[in-house]
């Protein structure tokens, strides 16, 4: 009778059947990890749907094994015909039991990343999309100053024919206006730093809550209609210069422990 009210109150909550029977340092164990895992599942599984499916199977696994040990004494041990195979599964479920939840609850606590699926991706994905924007500024650049060198070959020329001695301060003055243009064009728009490409909105979403909550402007681009493959880019913040964007995307890296982050010019 004692060991069926100790299975039934483990039931009721992991730890209190083992504090019934007298094992009182065995059954505040229980209930401490026991305790850490619900909250886990309660505030820190929004993480990622792996971060849930792994707590809700260590809550399952403790909780059985809390029943099986509560149950359990001694004598069924010893006098049983399986006696020793149960002992050894309930040590074992103890042992993966404890030791999963503590490495899960800190790991959630300390770098919740690592349960972000597709997190591994987005260095490589930001890596080839920054070769390809660099790529197409340096093609934009060179067209830009083609047709500016032979646009202002012609009007240099007639200058020069007509007046040569001013032609030297007439050269300054186009070299000072192409650099003004190329000023404007730069501040044209703003910089924006790329933290994330996710292929599903809930990693993206996840992203941006962990980065609300710690201050930063945050926001989810979605994929163009003909976005191939189609990807959810994680953005921090609208800066006026690239040397602004650079500090905060190494402070990220820093303190955030998000690496990988690629600086976009948006016009």
């Amino acid at each position: 009778m004692k060991r069926i009210l100790a299975l039934i109150l483990s039931l009721i909550y992991c730890g209190f059947g083992q504090i019934y029977k007298g094992e009182v340092l065995k059954g505040i164990n229980f209930v401490i990890v026991y305790t850490a895992l619900v909250l886990s599942l309660i505030f820190l599984s929004s993480v990622s749907l792996l971060a849930q499916l792994i707590l809700i199977f260590l809550l399952m696994l403790m909780w059985l094994a809390g029943m099986l040990d509560a149950y359990a004494d001694e004598k069924i041990f010893i006098e049983g015909v399986h006696g020793l195979l149960w002992k050894t599964l309930i040590m074992v479920l103890i042992a993966v039991g404890f030791s999963g939840s503590v490495f899960t609850v800190t790991a959630l606590i300390i770098h919740p990343q690592i349960f972000m699926l597709g997190y591994s991706d987005i260095a490589t994905y930001d890596i080839a999309e920054n070769r390809a924007m660099k790529t197409e500024e340096t093609n934009s650049g060179l067209r830009s100053n083609i047709s500016r060198n032979q646009a202002s070959k012609p009007r240099v020329n007639e200058k020069i024919q007509k007046n040569p001695v001013q032609s030297s301060n007439d050269s300054k003055d186009i070299g000072s206006e192409k650099i003004e243009k190329d000023t404007e064009s730069e501040t044209a728009g703003y910089y924006s730093i790329q933290v994330g490409a996710f292929s599903k909105s809930d990693f993206a979403e996840n992203m941006v809550k962990q980065l609300k909550e710690k201050g930063y402007s945050v926001h989810v681009i979605s994929p163009l209609p003909d976005e191939d493959p189609a990807l959810y880019k994680v953005r921090v913040g609208k800066f006026d210069t690239r040397d602004a964007a650079t500090r905060i995307a190494e402070k990220l890296g820093k303190y955030e422990d998000i690496t990988g982050t690629t600086i976009l010019l948006m016009r």
